[in-house]
């Protein structure tokens, strides 16, 4: 069982290597059973997990995540049911103000 982790004290992950990290994790819980919990501060590598769980890469009964150790209900589709209030919105709040900005950059330039 893989029980991963999502806390601002974890540990990070640089974006180049959470395919290799997320892949390594799998192959090694199929050999033997994980028994501690990975603490992540890195988003990337729970979508890697979640995409994982999706893609049938490691079975829904063998990953559990949990957000600053409250342990979600992950669904077969990768979501959590329900999703916690800012978990893993880094990267969505980012894209939003973008997309607002250049909203407005267009909209001043259609002048």
């Amino acid at each position: 069982m893989i029980r991963v982790n999502y806390t601002q004290e974890g540990n990070p992950i640089s974006d180049w290597e959470v395919n290799k990290f997320v892949s390594e994790l799998i192959k090694f819980n199929k050999k033997h059973e994980m028994k501690n919990m990975i603490n992540i501060s890195t988003e990337n590598v729970v979508h890697a997990f979640r995409f994982a769980v999706v893609n049938k890469d490691i079975a829904l009964d063998d990953i559990t995540f949990y957000h600053d150790g409250e342990k979600l209900n992950l669904t077969k589709y990768g979501t959590c049911d329900p999703w916690p209030k800012d978990y893993l919105c880094f990267q969505d709040n980012l894209m939003r103000a973008m997309v607002k900005a250049q909203c407005k950059i267009r909209k001043e330039e259609n002048k």
